[in-house]
Formats: C-alpha cells, structure tokens, sequence
C-alpha cells in the first residue's frame, strides 16, 4: 500500500471523480463483493448436499448388494 496522507488521497480522489460517484463506486464493489460471497457458499452447499446424497446412495446400494 502507498503511504499517502489521506488529505492527499481525499484530494486526488475528489479531482477526478465527484463525491457522488466515489459513493456509487464503493456501493457496486460493496454489493458484487457481497453476491460473489453469497454465490461461493450456495455452491459450496449444493456440492456438500451432492456428495452427502451420493454417499447415501452408495452405502444403501452397497449394503444391499450383500
């Protein structure tokens, strides 16, 4: 990370974009960070549930193969 005083990068930031926007853009980042999040533990669960179901059905066929 760059050590800038952070008057210096409320400065620069303020140059180039307005506050508006620098709210926005921090809003979209905040929420696609929250939706890839949501996404990852949804399919982390489906797979969970997958290989939960798989081991079911294995172990029932198995046992009943003998």
């Amino acid at each position: 990370m760059l050590n800038l005083p952070s008057h210096k990068i409320g400065y620069v930031y303020g140059q180039k974009w307005p506050k508006v926007e620098v709210v926005v853009v921090v809003v979209v980042v905040v929420v696609v960070v929250v939706v890839v999040i949501v996404v990852a533990v949804e399919v982390v669960a489906v797979e969970v549930h997958v290989v939960v179901v798989i081991a079911a059905v294995v172990s029932n066929s198995s046992s009943s193969s003998k």
